[in-house]
């Protein structure tokens, strides 16, 4: 296998949700979808088929349910959550992301938001490369030290969310934000470089200042009305869905190809003599 360098930067946008019922004259991502990027930098949309809206929607799920359950060893004991949702995936939530990317990644719109959810959030990575799982693998590790910023600076986020001067936080609380149920993702390229762009939109979205990330207990003793059943695969999480066969199917792929991507990961990144084990 050859060796590569991964390069990736992870980019978060949130609002501040104090006007959260109107956006006034600002226009949303479907109006401003079709004006040109800023110096002609227009993305190229890389069509997603169903297995990477499948793998995308596990691999949410995967964490989440890891973390309700409580097996991040790093947070104090009693850390799980009560009412952390499976997420589902979301067609109109992929296109709104389509459109975000159209109009250029790092350009922030302040009226992210459809019918269904209101605000939407949004998670936005970039690598130079195009394999997406291996770029979510990557994601994941960087999520991780956004928990450790958590632990070691204020726990209190988790129950009162807010932001740290200097440190960034908010890839993680969106990816665990308990009330969010649905996710679309969508990948772009640019065209005058080797970067590659993964993003994806949350509804409803989270990062909502001085509202909870999850509420603390018992892995779902307070699920959502209408959340009340016991997903098969992901125990931990509240779950509305009453037939699995697609998400237990891709699952079982996702396990697979999700440890072969970190044996494949550990072995290039201890080959390229850029970490002591």
């Amino acid at each position: 296998m050859s060796k590569f360098l991964l390069i990736c930067t992870v980019c978060t946008m949130y609002i501040d949700f104090i006007k959260a019922n109107q956006c006034g004259p600002i226009k949303s991502f479907f109006c401003e979808a079709s004006e040109p990027c800023p110096d002609t930098n227009t993305f190229i949309i890389i069509e997603v088929d169903d297995t990477f809206r499948y793998w995308a929607q596990n691999y949410h799920n995967y964490l989440r349910n890891e973390f309700a359950g409580g097996s991040d060893c790093r947070f104090k004991s009693g850390w799980t959550a009560a009412n952390m949702l499976l997420v589902e995936y979301d067609l109109e939530l992929e296109k709104s992301v389509e459109c975000a990317l159209k109009k250029c990644p790092f350009v922030y719109n302040e009226c992210r938001r459809n019918k269904q959810f209101g605000y939407l959030g949004q998670n936005l990575y970039k690598c130079i490369g195009d394999d997406a799982e291996l770029l979510l693998y990557t994601a994941a590790l960087l999520w991780k030290e956004e928990l450790l910023e958590i632990i070691q600076n204020d726990l209190s986020i988790m129950k009162h969310f807010h932001n740290v001067k200097g440190k960034t936080i908010e890839h993680v609380t969106q990816l665990l934000w308990a009330e969010t149920s649905h996710i679309g993702c969508a990948k772009a390229r640019d065209p005058y470089n080797n970067d590659h762009y993964l993003a994806c939109h949350y509804g409803p979205s989270g990062n909502m200042y001085h509202e909870p990330v999850f509420i603390q207990g018992n892995p779902r003793s307070k699920c959502s009305s209408g959340y009340w059943r016991q997903s098969t695969r992901y125990p931990n999480l509240c779950s509305n869905q009453t037939n699995e066969e697609d998400l237990r199917n891709a699952s079982s792929n996702f396990y697979l190809t999700f440890y072969y991507l970190c044996i494949m990961f550990c072995v290039n990144v201890i080959a390229m003599g850029t970490i002591d084990i």
